[in-house]
């Protein structure tokens, strides 16, 4: 089966436009995740003076010293002893809730799965609330700078 050119030409267009819907999420993420993380290891490369001034050339002269720091080493360690705790355990508890939940309820699934999500749900409410009042049109406080403007 062949496809005729416009058919080709069709699925072009449909697939030129899809750039549009993924555009603005390419954008937020090469601003604020792309952009600070590739900064921030430019500047890890840096050697600088007291109080930041002056910089001298890019070396892994910063990762040297941090590698030979015991400290380092100790906080290394614990936080791995962390991790290897803590996850498992999250992991375990949180399937065993599950489980329970959908196995020996019936009548209140819904509440109890509401209950266990809710944790999850509840900061991004929060957020948008906070969010809300700072974006409030009377009494906002991004009112109250712009008035300033």
């Amino acid at each position: 089966m062949q496809i005729s050119a416009a058919g080709k030409g069709l699925k072009f267009a449909v697939a030129k436009n899809y750039i549009y819907f993924v555009l603005p999420a390419a954008l937020v993420f090469m601003v604020f995740i792309a952009y600070p993380v590739v900064w921030i290891f430019v500047q890890s490369l840096a050697h600088t003076e007291a109080a930041g001034m002056g910089t001298a050339a890019l070396t892994l002269g910063n990762y040297a010293h941090i590698l030979k720091d015991p400290v380092f080493w100790k906080v290394l360690k614990h936080m791995t002893i962390w991790a290897c705790i803590t996850i498992p355990v999250q992991m375990i508890l949180g399937g065993v809730i599950a489980y329970f939940i959908e196995t020996y309820t019936n009548r209140w699934r819904s509440f109890f799965r509401t209950m266990y999500f809710l944790p999850v749900v509840t900061s991004v409410s929060v957020v948008s609330i906070v969010w809300a009042q700072i974006y409030a049109p009377y009494y906002g406080i991004a009112q109250e700078y712009l008035r300033w403007i």
